[in-house]
């Protein structure tokens, strides 16, 4: 979607990008944007055993082996970043038309209805009143920035208050501009004044596009229909080289009128293939025109595909000066600084007090070692199985539990991953026993907050509760908490 905003600033991609880059300086250092990166969050429905056990015991930070892993999280949204992938403040949001109006026509019979929404005005209730709100909606191939003032009432909230949709208005084009209908779709709604003001500047003159596509003829359905429908659906064409067509041209350079046009024409072939197994009909350019297209197409793909597409550099073009590539060299690549707050780590909290275990040569630690470089075994026997598949670990635990007690299994390999073994890799151990080693976890998890503390919500320190009702460790992270509580509170008010 950046990469359509051609005009822009040097300083507005600053700004724009400055939310994301902060992020990505905190990860390691900062314990809220670590946890929340790593998805140890109350807001995850569904942590795994790895989540699970920082949220109970964040000294795991400690560890190598986590390290790693937020080592690999960092570079991972570093990449991400110089692809395009930014945090902005926005959400997707249902897109719903103005019910007052249909109400109006439906029950009224005013064949022009008012409505509550005037010309360019929408209504969200997650939004402030005449905040102007960027609305966008995937494929985004065009210049589809909708660009609206949020209008908030006692009359609207009583209407339109109970969800979270963005309500349009029945005077508006903007369904042409984002080509949507109100069946689902959903729109991503940003609230940034930067990147409100710069879509605005390049969506100057710009109309919605309309193309006159063909219609399918009428038939039967049937079973020769459907499979004639399918054969075409994947025979026909290919959308996804439309769109990298489409994106060469906005990563070509000064974007003119003529790459507007050559855009214009690749959404209408791009439209007429996704609807070529109904319709049979695909375009036919002109010479003319087909050899404008080819002048841009030609090309390779652009520079921050590296990055968004995974591609390698003799794939790509040069980097040259359009808003993606621009946006890459504002992501920085900093070390991990990590949180001195977090206290030291302790093996023996995850093991199981209650249990006995062996670090001597015994077929526990050998079937730990041989797993460790025979995992393919599985590869051979199951197509499509890789390193993270849960099967494998689940067959490999398996192998494990043949050779005695669970818990004296568990607490053996984690004495000798976490003592003996130089590796920082400890993927096996916890992708095999997650779960009980959360399980032990949890059972030394008294006392050690009896002998050591809790831990703050907020700076990750652990310390001893003062008072009854004592949350954090100090009262700057008190008051950082109480305005965290209050904005959530009101994000869902």
């Amino acid at each position: 979607m950046l990469q359509t905003l051609s005009d822009i600033k040097d300083v507005e991609i600053e700004r724009i990008t400055r939310k994301t880059v902060e992020e990505i300086n905190k990860i390691g250092n900062d314990f809220q944007t670590t946890m929340r990166i790593l998805g140890a969050t109350s807001y995850n429905q569904t942590p795994n055993y790895f989540q699970q056990g920082l949220m109970l015991y964040p000294e795991l930070f400690r560890d190598s082996y986590h390290k790693d892993i937020l080592k690999q999280t960092k570079k991972s949204l570093v990449k991400q970043a110089k692809g395009g992938r930014l945090a902005v403040n926005g959400r997707y949001q249902f897109l719903s038309p103005d019910l007052y109006a249909f109400c109006e026509y439906l029950f009224l019979g005013e064949q022009n209805p008012k409505g509550l929404l005037e010309d360019g005005e929408v209504y969200s209730r997650l939004n402030n009143n005449g905040a102007e709100l960027a609305c966008l909606r995937s494929p985004h191939l065009y210049r589809e920035w909708a660009i609206r003032k949020n209008k908030r009432g006692e009359e609207l909230d009583k209407w339109f208050g109970q969800t979270k949709c963005i309500y349009t208005s029945c005077h508006d084009l903007i369904s042409r501009y984002l080509m949507f209908d109100v069946d689902g779709d959903k729109s991503l709604v940003i609230q940034d004044r930067t990147l409100t003001a710069v879509a605005k500047r390049n969506m100057k003159d710009i109309r919605p596009l309309a193309y006159d596509l063909k219609k399918a003829k009428g038939g039967l359905i049937d079973s020769e229909s459907l499979y004639n429908g399918m054969i075409r659906a994947y025979t026909g064409g290919n959308i996804g080289p439309i769109s990298n067509n489409i994106t060469k041209v906005w990563n070509s350079g000064k974007i003119g009128q003529e790459q507007l046009n050559v855009v214009k024409w690749l959404c209408l072939y791009n439209n007429a293939v996704i609807d070529y197994a109904k319709t049979l009909w695909l375009p036919e350019p002109p010479k003319d025109i087909n050899k404008k297209i080819k002048s841009y197409t030609k090309a390779k793909v652009p520079h921050f595909f590296i990055y968004a597409k995974d591609k390698e550099s003799n794939q790509c073009e040069e980097i040259n000066n359009s808003t993606m590539n621009r946006i890459s060299s504002f992501i920085p690549n900093p070390m991990v600084r990590y949180n001195k707050n977090i206290d030291k780590f302790d093996y023996q909290i995850l093991m199981n007090p209650d249990a006995d275990f062996t670090i001597k040569h015994s077929p526990i630690l050998e079937t730990y070692d041989y797993w460790l470089t025979h995992r393919y075994e599985f590869y051979d026997v199951n197509e499509g199985i890789d390193d993270e598949d849960l099967w494998m670990y689940q067959k490999i635990r398996e192998k494990f539990l043949e050779l005695g007690d669970i818990d004296y299994i568990v607490n053996s390999l984690v004495v000798y991953c976490y003592t003996k073994r130089v590796s920082s890799n400890k993927k096996l151990l916890w992708a095999c026993f997650g779960d009980v080693i959360v399980s032990n976890i949890k059972k030394n998890l008294p006392k050690l907050e009896s002998d050591k503390g809790i831990i703050c919500p907020v700076c990750g320190k652990r310390f001893k509760v003062a008072t009854y009702n004592q949350i954090c460790c100090s009262k700057e992270c008190s008051s950082l908490l109480n305005v965290q509580n209050q904005a959530n509170r009101d994000m869902k008010s």
